[in-house]
C-alpha cells in the first residue's frame, strides 16, 4: 500500500494512536470475556427470582399434602394405607395359621384313614368267618 492510500484509510492517525486504539481494543474484548460470566449468572438470578412466586405457591402446596389435615393429605392417605396393609398382614398370619392347624389335622384324619381302612378289612373279615364258619373250611 503506498502512503497516499494509508492516509486515506487511516487519515491523520499516528503510529502510537493507532497502537493505543489496538490497544484499547483488546482490553474491551478481554474485559468482555472475564466480565461475561457474571453477567450470565446475574441474568440467572433476575430469571429466578421472576420464578420465585410461582415456586413459593407450589411449596405452599405440597407443605399442604404432606401435613396431615382433615383427611385429603397425602400424609392422611399414606397412614390409612399403612394402617390397612398392617391389618391385612395380621389376618394374613391369622390365616396362615389357621391353614397350618387345617392342614394337621387332615393329614391325621388320611392317617386314620388308611390305618382305619386295614382295620375295618380285619373286622369285616372277622365278622363273615363269624357268621359263616364253614367258607373257610
Amino acid at each position: 500500500m503506498t502512503e497516499e492510500q494509508l492516509t486515506r484509510l487511516f487519515g491523520d492517525i499516528t503510529v502510537v494512536q493507532l497502537v493505543l486504539w489496538a490497544l484499547a481494543a483488546f482490553v474491551l474484548i478481554v474485559a468482555i470475556v472475564k466480565v461475561w460470566p457474571l453477567l450470565r449468572r446475574f441474568v440467572q438470578t433476575i430469571d429466578a427470582l421472576a420464578e420465585l412466586p410461582a415456586k413459593m405457591r407450589l411449596l405452599d402446596e405440597i407443605h399442604h399434602e404432606v401435613r396431615p389435615n382433615t383427611g385429603t393429605s397425602l400424609n392422611d392417605a399414606v397412614r390409612r394405607v399403612e394402617a390397612e396393609q398392617t391389618r391385612q398382614a395380621v389376618q394374613l398370619d391369622q390365616q396362615t395359621q389357621q391353614l397350618a392347624e387345617t392342614t394337621e389335622k387332615l393329614t391325621g384324619l388320611q392317617q386314620l384313614m388308611e390305618t382305619g381302612d386295614d382295620e375295618l378289612s380285619e373286622r369285616v373279615t372277622d365278622i363273615e368267618k363269624t357268621l359263616n364258619p364253614r367258607k373257610e373250611q
